[in-house]
């Protein structure tokens, strides 16, 4: 039996809903002549829900929220590329905000090395 796209978006949500520090992406819809591609991310929502508590805090520690930076930095690039179901997945502000995060982490993880 094929899944229709309503059928991914509602698997999604209920997957993002269960499980708030990491999220399955799953692109279902099987058929002979296609790859599916899974995705181990932290959920939209916990990155959301984690830009209002920290708003207009200084010097934030991402690892007190998402221990593993590398993971949150990859769900960061996969959200920004890809938007939620045809949707930007941040606003403007939020992407600023994320960018800047990501300048930092990039040089904590390259010093880490």
């Amino acid at each position: 039996m094929h899944n229709t796209p309503m059928d991914t978006q509602s698997s999604l949500l209920d997957t993002q809903e269960r499980d708030s520090s990491r999220d399955i992406q799953e692109a279902s819809g099987y058929n002979d002549d296609m790859q599916v591609e899974v995705y181990h991310v932290y959920s939209l929502a916990k990155i959301r829900s984690f830009l209002r508590t920290t708003k207009g805090m200084r010097s934030v520690q991402v690892e007190d929220y998402f221990p593993d930076l590398q993971l949150f930095q990859e769900s960061i690039k996969l959200y920004m590329k890809n938007g939620d179901f045809g949707q930007p997945s941040f606003t403007h502000q939020e992407m600023y905000l994320l960018k800047k995060l990501m300048v930092k982490l990039r040089s904590q993880l390259e010093s880490a090395d």
